[in-house]
């Protein structure tokens, strides 16, 4: 089985409304497997802890995937 690795941080904003924040993430394969406290991984087989966020809030990234690039361009 491969590894998941926990993140723990101060604070993860995670846009959901039902679960606005937690403290940890389960990773594995660089995909998200679970949010939430550290026991979100055990489910997952639990994992190893990665402190190195410990102090950081994290937010998630935003993907634009329907950009119109020539149309952004003349928008100028």
């Amino acid at each position: 089985m491969p590894n998941t690795t926990v993140f723990a941080a101060k604070a993860i904003l995670t846009m959901d409304p039902n679960c606005p924040t937690a403290t940890h993430v389960a990773v594995r394969d660089g995909r998200i497997l679970a949010v939430g406290d550290r026991s979100c991984a055990d489910p997952w087989g639990g994992g190893k802890t990665d402190d190195r966020f410990g102090e950081a809030v994290i937010v998630p990234g935003l993907v634009e995937g329907h950009s119109h690039l020539m149309e952004g361009g003349l928008w100028r």
